[in-house]
């Protein structure tokens, strides 16, 4: 058996292992005693670091609990120790899985920093969403759909469009989809608001029972036609805590995505011409005309 085998199997454990490993205590002494989980050939495994696992698993605290996920960071530990004993640790494969580990987890690290620091929204600025919207509250409607599936090129659809906007009824929009010459793949479905993505649910508030919509996709497009919809509006309170969630996590988005931007453009990135998305740009602009 060579390194390289074992390594491809062996590297999940190790990598499982790492971050308890990198904060583990070597000197038995030096740790408190309460604190110690348990000892595997004198290393450490300390009761955070299990609280730790069993959070990540989603699992509730309980003995029955604890002790499993004992038992299976023990086995990781374990693992991690006949490892480095054959030298999987130095082991080029192993390196980089260590390395790519390490960075993800610091990345996400400071992703989770940028993300706390993004201000929570005011209760004028929750009520300013809320009267934004009505296609999400004051008017919100459940829908049941008639989806449309169809492949074809921008110029059919541009000149199906404004028949399907003017279609009649549920089935003169399908009428004109067949007259065209298109092959549609049909299917019915109820939706929720919440399902759809804000720029289409502005446009579904506004149609009628029998209307259609036409909507561009890559290759193609999809038509939806309201079969019927029912009224349900959710009042303020009901969405107060709803919105503002919603923005919070918005807002941790866009602190994440600013931040990660602003590091970009102060730093000094050097790519190899493989690998440099500027020199693929002018190649694909240049294969599309």
């Amino acid at each position: 058996m060579n390194h390289s085998a074992a390594a491809v199997r062996l590297v999940s454990a190790v990598l499982a292992a790492l971050a308890m490993s990198a904060c583990t205590p070597r000197d038995s002494a030096s740790a408190d005693p309460s604190q110690v989980a348990v000892r595997v050939n004198g290393r450490e495994i300390s009761v955070p670091q299990l609280q730790h696992v069993m959070q990540q698993r989603g699992l509730a605290a309980s003995p029955g609990a604890a002790q499993r996920v004992a038992q299976s960071v023990v086995d990781q530990e374990l693992a991690a120790q006949a490892a480095a004993k054959q030298g999987l640790d130095r082991d080029p494969r192993v390196i980089q899985a260590m390395e790519a580990a390490r960075r993800e987890v610091l990345a996400k690290a400071y992703a989770d920093v940028l993300a706390e620091q993004a201000p929570l929204a005011s209760s004028v600025e929750v009520d300013q969403f809320y009267e934004r919207h009505p296609a999400l509250f004051q008017q919100r409607r459940l829908f049941v759909l008639r989806e449309i599936s169809v492949a074809a090129e921008p110029n059919v659809l541009q000149s199906l469009q404004p028949r399907v906007d003017n279609a009649a009824d549920p089935s003169a929009a399908l009428d004109t989809v067949r007259d065209a010459g298109l092959r549609p793949t049909v299917r019915e479905l109820t939706v929720s608001p919440e399902d759809v993505p804000l720029p289409l649910l502005e446009r579904l508030g506004q149609m009628r029972d029998g209307q259609s919509l036409l909507v561009p996709q890559p290759g193609g497009a999809r038509i939806l036609t309201v079969l019927s919809s029912r009224p349900a509006p959710v009042s303020r309170e009901a969405a107060r805590q709803a919105i503002h969630a919603f923005l919070a996590n918005e807002r941790k988005g866009k602190a994440v995505s600013g931040g990660l931007k602003t590091l970009r453009d102060e730093a000094k990135i050097d790519y190899s011409p493989r690998f440099d998305p500027k020199a693929s740009a002018p190649a694909a602009a240049a294969s599309a005309s």
